[in-house]
């Protein structure tokens, strides 16, 4: 403990705080892990990686009014990276947002490339979200693309 107040004490020590995020991952210490993390990006915020831990955290902890807006500032630096919009787009559903959650999933499913586990995550979402606004019709009809990747995969 002596150890890590010690290094914690040094000021934009951006690698010490990455390092006992990892650290707390491993352990399975989400809060301590997000914490680090999060003061570890503070001075290097185009951290792909860093970020993206952030925001799964984020999700995982269900902090969904940060991972939101963490999410629309990735979206600003990686505008083609899909992770980001799905999990802006998970975000919103949560927040009972559906309508703006399915303008962004079906924005980012273009970005989806050869990667089956995310396409069907991507709709998956989009059908939560027509749910959440009473559309049964469409809902099914993205439930059904999850069904069918998942029998590819």
């Amino acid at each position: 403990k002596e150890v890590v107040s010690l290094l914690s004490s040094e000021q934009n020590n951006v690698k010490v705080f990455t390092e006992l995020g990892h650290y707390y991952y491993k352990k399975n210490y989400k809060e301590l892990a997000l914490n680090y993390y999060e003061r570890g990006i503070q001075s290097n915020v185009n951290d792909f990686t860093l970020l993206k831990k952030i925001l799964l955290l984020q999700i995982d902890l269900k902090r969904y009014d940060k991972a939101e807006a963490g999410s629309e500032l990735a979206l600003e630096l990686y505008p083609a990276q899909p992770i980001f919009y799905w999990v802006n787009g998970l975000s919103l559903i949560h927040l009972e947002k559906a309508q703006q959650a399915i303008e962004i999933l079906t924005i980012g499913i273009d970005y989806v490339i050869d990667d089956v586990k995310m396409e069907s995550d991507f709709y998956k979402q989009i059908s939560q979200a027509y749910q959440q606004l009473g559309d049964i019709e469409n809902a099914s009809k993205y439930q059904q693309k999850v069904e069918q990747l998942q029998k590819k995969s």
